[in-house]
This record gives C-alpha cells, sequence and structure tokens, in this order.
C-alpha cells in the first residue's frame, strides 16, 4: 500500500496498526517539531510575512497595469503656458 507524501494521517494510522511503539513515538517527535515552529516562526510574524509579501505582489501588477510614458499635456491660456487647475476658472 503506497501513502502519499501529503496524507499523513493514513500513513500514521498505517504505522500504528503495523508497529504501534513507532507509530507513538512519530507522533511524539510531530509535537516536539511543532513546539519548535511555533517557538521559532510566531504565526503573528508569518502572518506579517505572507501579508507584505502579497502587497508587493498586487502593487507590482498594479504598476505594469499603469502607462507610464503616457506624456502631460500642458494648459495654456492664450498660447501661455499655466497650472492646470488654473485654467478650469478660465473661460
Amino acid at each position: 500500500m503506497e501513502n502519499p507524501p501529503s496524507d499523513s494521517v493514513s500513513f500514521l494510522r498505517a504505522l500504528l496498526a503495523a508497529r504501534q511503539d513507532y507509530g507513538e513515538r512519530l507522533i511524539e517527535q510531530r509535537l516536539v517539531v511543532y513546539q519548535r515552529w511555533v517557538k521559532t516562526f510566531s504565526p503573528d510574524r508569518m502572518n506579517a510575512a505572507i501579508l507584505e509579501a502579497n502587497k508587493q505582489l498586487l502593487l507590482e501588477t498594479l504598476m505594469k497595469g499603469i502607462n507610464m510614458s503616457l506624456e502631460v499635456q500642458e494648459c495654456s491660456v492664450d498660447g501661455k503656458p499655466v497650472p492646470c487647475e488654473d485654467n478650469q476658472d478660465t473661460p
């Protein structure tokens, strides 16, 4: 019987059925490894790192969609350049 690598529960069940002492040792070792993982990689820090990475990916995607090659048009009144926001009041 083959065990898929992602299905640890069925592997542990089969191991406990075949060799209960090995299965119990493996379960205990999993708890120790998990406790070390939680101490080293706190969930809050991991969550913050994932959120930051997601923000960076979204920013990159947004920047790819913006066309930065467009030129800004100058506003003019009677052929003289003026700031565009001042041009709104001019008839």
